[in-house]
């Protein structure tokens, strides 16, 4: 298979932006979950594109404990795109950092 036909076969089976961001958002939760046992919702709301919400969810899983939200630059957007390109490591490396800033957050406004 020449090199253009591999690569744009490659490129086909690429995960979309929104998945690659959705999998980084699911594996924050389930980080901050194991960890430090709190149940979130990581996610952007349409009407803020440029803000991640996270939703710490009290015990009945119905009412929310705490929302905490982190501005977005054009940085984020770059390594979500280094994830969709499949860079090794990133994801898991990227949520961790994502996590403990949110923690860190968590426990100075406490």
């Amino acid at each position: 298979m020449k090199k253009k036909q591999l690569a744009k076969l490659q490129q086909q089976f690429q995960s979309s932006f929104n998945s690659a961001q959705m999998k980084v958002f699911r594996t924050m939760e389930r980080k901050i979950d194991e960890r430090y046992g709190f149940k979130v919702e990581v996610f952007i709301q349409s009407e803020y594109p440029d803000e991640l919400t996270i939703r710490r969810l009290a015990l009945d899983k119905d009412a929310i404990d705490k929302e905490t939200h982190l501005p977005l630059d054009e940085n984020f957007a770059d390594v979500i795109k280094r994830i969709q390109k499949g860079e090794k490591g990133l994801k898991e490396i990227f949520s961790d950092n994502l996590v403990q800033e949110v923690v860190d957050l968590w426990s100075s406004a406490e």
